[in-house]
C-alpha cells in the first residue's frame, strides 16, 4: 500500500509545526527519549498525522519510530486523557490543530522539505 503524496505534504506539514511550536527537530521525535520535553509533542504530532491523514497507523508508527499499537494507545488513550485533565494541554492542542487548518486552507500549499523520516516511506 503506498502512501499518498498529500499524505506526506501533511504529515510533514504536522511534524514541522509540531517541531517548530516546541522547539525540537524530526530527530526528538523519533528518539526512544521518554521526557515530558518530547513525549508530550510526539503525542500531539501522532494524533495530528492520523486526523489529517489517511495514513495507517503502521505508517504513522514508522514516522515516529514507534509500533501500530503505541500509536493506537496515543490516539486513543494518552492523549484524550490528557487534553481533558490539563488546560494547557488541550489549550497547545487546538492552538497546534488551529495552525494546520490554516495551512491548508492556503490555495498553494507548498509542502515543506520531508524529513527524512517520511521521504522513505512507500
Amino acid at each position: 500500500m503506498r502512501t499518498h503524496p498529500k499524505d506526506l505534504d501533511l504529515a510533514a506539514l504536522v511534524i514541522q509545526i509540531v517541531c517548530n511550536k516546541f522547539h525540537l527537530d524530526i530527530d526528538d521525535l523519533e528518539s526512544p527519549e521518554r521526557s515530558e520535553r518530547t513525549v508530550w509533542p510526539r503525542w500531539i504530532a501522532i494524533y495530528l498525522t492520523a486526523k489529517y491523514t489517511s495514513m495507517d497507523w503502521r505508517v504513522i508508527g514508522e514516522l515516529f519510530n514507534r509500533t501500530k499499537s503505541s500509536v493506537r494507545d496515543t490516539i486513543q488513550r494518552s492523549l484524550p486523557a490528557r487534553v481533558e485533565t490539563e488546560e494547557s494541554s488541550r489549550n497547545q492542542l487546538v492552538q497546534l490543530e488551529s495552525l494546520i487548518i490554516d495551512y491548508t486552507r492556503r490555495p498553494s500549499l507548498t509542502a515543506p522539505a520531508l524529513p527524512s523520516a517520511i521521504s522513505h516511506l512507500p
